[in-house]
């Protein structure tokens, strides 16, 4: 691993660690959404004697371009924290999700270049929807 990876990984592992966890069990499952057209769809998965993992779909727009915006996406499994209240995927060497869930939330971390296009971010809160299918309106 050169520096920058071990640099970056270094800083994943200090940022999981300072974030705040509390006693109780979080749910690291359902449909969060930052504003109209941005959503994160979670679904845990049950692990038998694994660490716990859950199964993501993360939907992210960015800047204007001729009068559409630009379009992020990234979708994986996500590594959690035995209580479930912190999530972890690492795309690459150069993209870092952390996800920290709330009893109606996710605050979405995103560390380094995911390649989202311009203007595209993944770093914001997420709020839980009601339950519904995803893509219903």
């Amino acid at each position: 691993m050169h520096l920058r990876g071990m640099r970056a990984s270094i800083f994943i592992a200090i940022a999981v660690i300072a974030m705040p966890v509390s006693a109780r069990e979080c749910v690291a499952s359902g449909v969060f959404v930052r504003s109209p057209g941005e959503e994160l769809l979670v679904e845990s998965a049950k692990s038998m004697g694994m660490p716990p993992t859950a199964k993501f779909d993360l939907l992210i727009l960015g800047s204007m371009i001729q009068d559409a915006p630009t379009v992020g996406r990234a979708e994986g499994i996500m590594d959690l924290s035995n209580n479930s209240c912190l999530g972890v995927y690492r795309e690459s060497e150069l993209c870092t999700l952390v996800f920290e869930f709330q009893p109606k939330s996710v605050k979405l971390r995103q560390i380094g270049s995911c390649g989202f296009g311009a203007g595209a971010n993944a770093d914001g809160i997420f709020r839980k929807e009601a339950k519904r299918a995803r893509n219903e309106k």
